[in-house]
């Protein structure tokens, strides 16, 4: 039997496997109905898959931005004017306790927590996001992965620190060291902060 012939499923003769009907009795050949299904569901395969195609070439991802290092920049200032503020609220109180005049001396500590609370919450949610997202700009533009874990986890856990190491700091200093932890961290912060500025406009080529 020919490869384009098949048996009839009724009277067993020999038929064209396209043929749609059996020229004997009538009966419809499945094959030529099992074909047509095939070429049908070939071509809709194909289609999508020119879809699916077209659709991963049309979302590419797009290079990250490059405008978070200014929030870097920003978060360093705020922590340089942090460490200022607290070197002022230190020194009045140092005042204080040397014989100065209480008023003065508590109004210029007080002026000072007062403006460096809120402009400290400013830096600790602006740096370390701006940390976060610039070295992926960094990493992709660059040979340099600059490591998230030191410079976003420093910006982020630099309260704590502050805290710890002014408390700590206390014990030997009386309350004047409660303001070391408060000038030293966030003079930390900003001079890592400052490191990695440095090396970034090192590296990454000024357009």
């Amino acid at each position: 039997m020919s490869v384009t012939e098949v048996y009839c499923r009724s009277c067993g003769e020999r038929i064209k496997a396209d043929a749609e009907i059996c020229p004997n009795c009538g009966v419809r050949n499945q094959a030529h109905q099992g074909a047509q299904p095939a070429r049908g569901g070939g071509r809709r395969r194909g289609a999508g898959g020119q879809q699916r195609a077209q659709g991963g070439a049309a979302t590419q991802r797009s290079p990250p931005s490059d405008s978070w290092v200014y929030g870097v920049g920003v978060g360093t200032a705020l922590w340089v004017i942090v460490a200022i503020l607290q070197l002022r609220a230190m020194s009045a109180v140092q005042g204080i306790q040397g014989g100065g005049s209480p008023l003065a001396a508590g109004g210029q500590a007080l002026t000072s927590l007062l403006v460096g609370g809120p402009i400290q919450l400013i830096a600790w949610v602006v740096l370390p996001i701006a940390f976060y997202y610039d070295s992926k700009y960094v990493a992709y533009a660059t040979d340099w992965n600059p490591s998230t874990g030191l410079f976003v986890g420093i910006a982020a856990l630099a309260p704590i620190l502050s805290s710890l190491v002014g408390m700590v700091a206390m014990v030997a200093m009386g309350i004047q060291g409660m303001f070391v932890g408060s000038i030293l961290v966030p003079l930390v912060v900003a001079g890592l902060a400052a490191y990695y500025l440095k090396r970034r406009y090192d590296l990454v080529p000024s357009e």
